[in-house]
């Protein structure tokens, strides 16, 4: 009873450490412009347009392009909320 007891107790510390660590995971600060693309569900050439024309701010780290994830989620916010009249050209009904 006492060593089903001790199994016990470490399978339940074992979850909690499991639930801390998971919860303490460290996020990334920065996303490559691929990564962003890929967050955003975008191609890679389109998120480099994006951040060409300035529409999402980008970082220069030793030649490589880098997106500040609050820049991503700021981006992801300013988007203006579709409606059914909104529909993609590549989905629009054509009468």
């Amino acid at each position: 009873m006492l060593a089903l007891r001790a199994v016990a107790r470490t399978i339940i510390l074992n979850a909690a450490l499991r639930v801390f660590v998971m919860a303490t995971a460290i996020e990334p600060l920065t996303y490559s412009a691929t990564k962003a693309a890929r967050l955003l569900g975008v191609g890679k050439n389109k998120m480099l347009a994006l951040i060409s024309a300035g529409r999402i701010p980008a970082r220069n780290l030793d030649g490589r392009y880098r997106v500040l994830a609050s820049d991503v989620a700021a981006f992801v916010a300013a988007l203006p909320v579709a409606t059914k009249l909104d529909a993609p050209q590549s989905q629009a009904v054509q009468l």
